[in-house]
């Protein structure tokens, strides 16, 4: 995939994000952790050396990703993996048990595919909520032709005693 990186760039810094904050991150090469400014925004995200930092160092594709407990780390760490052979395995480390579960919480919900399986969970409420409204509605009417039903029978008898 061909990424325009000035375009890449600018979107790393539009409008605000669904979550920023400091998280360690475990280098591929040098193996220890770098202190990172992460700045998530749909289903990117992106590392900068400082929150100031108009250019981010990498940008994590979040698609098909599974996000654990690192089970190899003891310092609230967690996993960003992925499918597919020869798929790197992001760890990254927050400085808290609290910060480590929302961002672990907020990452697993930020593929599109995430996001397709919620339309399709909403989709099928609102159908629901359709039926349940027409079986309702039904219901409704069915009671006010009754009463009307019963109103007319009445005014009826009122109607042929009056003129008795």
């Amino acid at each position: 995939m061909k990424i325009n990186g000035k375009h890449l760039c600018e979107l790393s810094t539009l409008g605000a994000p669904d979550k920023r904050g400091y998280l360690n991150k475990r280098g591929e090469v040098n193996r220890s952790f770098q202190r990172r400014w992460f700045v998530l925004r749909g289903n990117l995200l992106f590392y900068f050396q400082r929150p100031d930092d108009s250019e981010p160092t990498g940008v994590i594709v979040l698609e098909n990703c599974t996000v654990s407990l690192s089970e190899q780390e003891d310092r609230y760490a967690f996993e960003l993996s992925f499918r597919g052979s020869g798929s790197r395995t992001y760890v990254l480390a927050a400085d808290t048990h609290e910060e480590m579960e929302d961002w672990m919480r907020i990452l697993s919900r930020s593929s599109c595919g995430h996001l397709r399986m919620m339309i399709g969970v909403l989709q099928r409420q609102v159908a629901d909520l359709d039926e349940s409204t027409a079986t309702e509605s039904m219901a409704a009417t069915d009671d006010t032709s009754a009463r009307l039903t019963q109103t007319s029978a009445v005014s009826s008898s009122d109607l042929d005693s009056s003129t008795a």
